[in-house]
């Protein structure tokens, strides 16, 4: 398939490629190659393209059965830690002073357990001669495995709570953080530009600690967005952008939320 759609191995092997380039995979040692009997498990991959987004992404699918079992059977189910989609957009729109941001590459911030990496591998060509094969195995968290979701919603609140112990946040301020968060999108309003500021700079200065970067901020008020940084580049922003089901986009220059 590869060879006969260059456009796609370029898109797909960038794609899957960044997980070693940027730390978040690893290519398993030769001396460990054989791996502890029953603690290596190969995942198959493949790529979803967002109806609404040019880059393709990589899932890793832990659904996949090996002689009748997955490595998501293997999992104890996780609780279901996302706020409520309609509660957050409800409060969303509460106050005249609204902020969108979300935390860059969310699952891949939030490492694997060294001892279950192994049940992390996958394989990958060793160069656009489709001939060689390499192991790789996750370092952190991707998409496709059942306790992702869950894993990374508890690191991004215990990042919180973490900075509320160290006297960093105030605990008003992270419990209203919290029911701002949907897995990675932060969706907030505020009735005055200080209180806007103070829960987004504090926050992500908290994620920031551990890891999590939260960005592409955007506000409806144009003197809180130069406090935050960046510009209103683009009047359209989608909220919620991995539930390409809602298809809600949120319209700056009107302060419209629309759909589809």
């Amino acid at each position: 398939k590869f060879q006969r759609d260059p456009e796609l191995w370029k898109e797909y092997s960038e794609a899957i490629e960044s997980y070693e380039r940027e730390g978040y995979a690893e290519v398993v040692p030769p001396h460990e190659l054989v791996g502890q009997p029953g603690r290596v498990f190969y995942l198959m991959h493949h790529h979803v393209r967002h109806p609404r987004k040019k880059k393709i992404r990589i899932v890793f699918n832990a659904s996949a059965k090996y002689r009748g079992i997955s490595l998501n059977d293997c999992i104890q189910s996780c609780p279901d830690l996302l706020e409520s989609v309609v509660g957050i957009l409800i409060r969303f729109r509460v106050g005249p002073i609204a902020v969108a941001a979300d935390i860059r590459a969310f699952f891949s911030q939030v490492w694997i357990a060294p001892e279950d990496r192994d049940l992390n591998r996958y394989l990958w060509y060793v160069d656009q001669s489709l001939t060689e094969l390499k192991v790789l195995r996750m370092i952190a968290h991707g998409f496709g495995g059942v306790a992702s979701q869950a894993c990374s919603v508890h690191a991004r609140d215990r990042s919180v709570s973490d900075a509320v112990e160290r006297g960093e946040v105030e605990q008003e301020v992270a419990a209203k953080a919290e029911k701002m968060f949907y897995s990675d999108d932060l969706l907030g309003s505020f009735f005055s530009m200080e209180s806007a500021r103070i829960l987004i700079q504090t926050i992500t200065a908290a994620l920031k600690k551990d890891g999590f970067d939260l960005t592409k901020i955007k506000s409806n008020n144009r003197g809180l967005q130069e406090l935050l940084g960046g510009e209103q580049t683009d009047d359209r922003v989608e909220v919620m952008s991995h539930e390409a089901a809602l298809g809600v986009t949120w319209h700056l220059s009107t302060d419209e939320i629309c759909y589809g």
